[in-house]
């Protein structure tokens, strides 16, 4: 095959050579034998460049799927939308959004997400019968919790216009109520935020406070063997099947149980993320359907420290890791784009990490 006096292939009489230049003139069906076949290559090249940049493109799209950081937000005009359509979709979008944008978006979501009747006469119904149930209480070990949520109400940082009254009736109501539970130190961070979404709505703040405890029972369980120490065993085995080298550190120093994380796991981040990052953070585990998802959040932050860990020659070098996590060291959307991926993952695996529902 020759183009312009060159041997394109190389070839002479059946055997290969070095193409060379050739100064003799070719008759015309042999020129024009020779532009056919130059354009015909140029095609091909051509065209295993575009597959070459498409097969890239792909690759590329792929790879930013599954680092795509979480969007701002849902805002107003989104939740409109959503509240009327199907709930998964509104659910999942949340995730996705990494939140939602407003407490007066949350007021809105959050009792749809949560399962909760809204009727207000059953609602002020049941608060009003609990509260009264807890003024009549003697059992030993809700009188107990009372002294407990009596120490800690004063200590609580109180948002907005929330008054110490209101979250002390919520936090021993739910106490009367789940006997299973009862009242565990950390509680109280959360309802307070409930009690500012729900601004004056103290039954509806109740009623939907006392749906997400029940969601995350698991991490204030009255018996933490079925409860947080389980949580805990599964945050470690989170960690091996997302971090191999942090695993090997952490079983060097017999704390693959990950007690040394459990303020993380047990306040569901609300020592170390702002107010409004905790905000978002529970919008994402109303909205999630795997009621574990804290522990992939808590597998994130931890890996936030992963040069730490790696380097701890102690237990107390751990809990001087997170100890360190406080608000305005950890970052909400990147802890939620990681902790998406950490799922995503560890369901391609098949890997079972999920709490078993208490009996």
């Amino acid at each position: 095959m020759t183009c312009s006096g060159v041997d394109l292939l190389g070839t002479k009489n059946g055997s290969k050579h070095f193409p060379r230049a050739s100064n003799e003139a070719l008759p015309l069906h042999v020129s024009m034998s020779s532009q056919r076949t130059r354009d015909a290559l140029f095609l091909y090249c051509a065209s295993a460049v575009v597959v070459a940049a498409g097969a890239a493109l792909v690759l590329v799209r792929r790879s930013h799927a599954h680092r795509r950081p979480v969007c701002s937000p849902l805002d107003g005009a989104d939740v409109d939308k959503l509240l009327t359509g199907d709930i998964e979709k509104l659910a999942a979008t949340v995730v996705t959004r990494g939140g939602l944008a407003s407490h007066e978006q949350r007021k809105r979501v959050w009792p749809r997400l949560l399962n909760v009747d809204t009727s207000v006469e059953k609602l002020a119904s049941d608060f009003q019968r609990l509260k009264q149930q807890a003024k009549m209480e003697t059992a030993e070990d809700v009188v107990e919790a009372f002294r407990v949520i009596a120490a800690d109400v004063p200590r609580t940082q109180l948002p907005g216009k929330v008054q110490a009254a209101t979250l002390t009736d919520i936090l021993e109501c739910f106490t009367v109520s789940e006997e299973s539970v009862r009242y565990a130190q950390g509680m109280a961070d959360i309802a307070a935020l409930f009690a500012e979404v729900f601004d004056g709505d103290d039954a509806l703040c109740y009623a939907g406070f006392a749906a997400f405890m029940r969601q995350q029972r698991m991490s204030f369980l009255r018996d933490i063997s079925v409860g947080l120490l389980v949580r805990l065993k599964l945050l470690g085995n989170l960690l091996r099947v997302s971090d191999a080298p942090v695993w090997g550190a952490m079983k060097s120093l017999n704390a693959t149980e990950c007690i040394w994380a459990m303020r993380l796991a047990a306040v569901l981040l609300f020592r170390e993320l702002d107010a409004q990052d905790a905000a978002r953070l529970v919008d994402v585990l109303i909205a999630h359907p795997d009621n574990d998802y804290i522990l992939y959040v808590v597998a994130a932050c931890l890996l936030t420290r992963r040069k730490q860990i790696l380097a701890a020659k102690a237990l107390d070098d751990l809990l001087l890791v997170t100890n360190g996590l406080k608000p305005g060291t950890v970052e909400l959307t990147q802890l939620l784009t990681h902790a998406a991926q950490l799922h995503k993952r560890v369901q391609s695996l098949g890997c079972y990490v999920r709490c078993k529902p208490y009996d």
